[in-house]
């Protein structure tokens, strides 16, 4: 998703979060539901170029909420990064 390194097989890595969001219906309403996250399209999920932290931290966002905000991994690597 938007560069991120996160796997696309959630057979192939257990455990992993994103995949599912995107792949399993009930893992993606669950978090729907509790987060007003969606993960569903990931071509939605473009942050203009430039936009960081105030610390110069990369952002990269992986989902969106309905009010408008984004969820972001801050930096680089897969998720095990502080999300915002």
């Amino acid at each position: 998703m938007n560069g991120c390194d996160a796997p696309t097989d959630p057979v192939a890595h257990p455990g992993a979060l994103l995949p599912l969001l995107s792949s399993d219906a009930e893992v993606g309403a669950f978090f729907a539901a509790v987060a007003d996250l969606d993960a569903t399209n990931p071509a939605d999920h473009l942050l203009e170029d430039g936009i960081r932290l105030a610390s110069g931290a990369r952002l990269e966002q992986f989902a969106r909420a309905g009010s408008g905000d984004a969820y972001c991994f801050v930096g680089a690597g897969g998720e095990e990064r502080p999300v915002v």
